[in-house]
C-alpha cells in the first residue's frame, strides 16, 4: 500500500504515511480487495494537502471566485454567490485565519468591541483578536484586510425578540 501512496503523493506536500495514517481502517481494507483505485487515492491525498494548506490561511488555486458565507463573511471559492456554509467554516470553527478577497468594516465584525466611556467616540473600538490598530483604536467603518473578520449575525424581522406578554388574572 505504501508503494501506491507514494505515486499518490508525487508532486504534493503529503508524506505517503500522513495519507495512510488518515485513512479509516474500512479504506485500507476497500483498497486491498481493490475498491480504491489509484486515482482515489491521489485524489485523496490531494484533499487532505488541500485542507492542511487551507488550515494555515492558504487559498487553494482554484479558489478564484469572491463568495459570501453567512457564518464567514466575504471568501474565496470556485463559484461566485452566497452560501449557508463553506469549506472556511472549519477555520472559523478552530479558530484559525481566513484569507479574504476584499477589505471589511471593524464595526461589521463580532470581534470589534466598542469602547464605553464618557469621553469615548462612539464610532470607537478595539478588536478583540488583538489584530493591529493604532493608538486610539478602530473607526467602526474603518475598511481592512483581516482574516480574523467574523460577520455579525444578521437580525431578520423573524429574529427579532417577541414583547413579553403581560400576564392577565382570571
Amino acid at each position: 500500500m505504501l508503494e501506491a501512496l507514494a505515486d499518490a503523493c508525487k508532486g504534493i506536500d503529503i508524506t505517503p504515511t500522513e495519507v495512510k495514517e488518515a485513512l479509516a481502517a474500512e479504506d485500507i481494507d476497500d483498497w486491498r480487495k481493490g475498491a480504491i483505485s489509484a486515482d482515489t487515492l491521489a485524489a485523496f491525498a490531494r484533499s487532505l494537502a488541500q485542507r492542511r494548506e487551507m488550515d494555515r490561511g492558504k487559498r487553494p488555486e482554484h479558489y478564484t471566485e469572491q463568495a459570501t458565507c453567512k457564518h464567514c463573511g466575504p471568501i474565496w471559492l470556485w463559484f461566485t454567490g452566497e452560501v449557508l456554509g463553506c469549506p472556511w467554516c472549519w477555520n472559523r470553527a478552530a479558530n484559525k485565519p481566513i484569507p479574504r478577497p476584499c477589505s471589511v468594516r471593524c464595526g461589521d465584525c463580532i470581534h470589534f468591541e466598542r469602547i464605553q466611556s464618557p469621553h469615548g467616540h462612539p464610532h470607537l473600538g478595539h478588536c478583540a483578536k488583538g489584530e493591529p490598530e493604532a493608538i486610539a483604536g478602530l473607526w467602526d467603518t474603518d475598511r481592512r484586510y483581516c482574516e480574523r473578520f467574523l460577520p455579525r449575525p444578521q437580525q431578520t424581522h423573524n429574529d427579532q425578540p417577541r414583547p413579553a406578554r403581560a400576564e392577565t388574572k382570571r
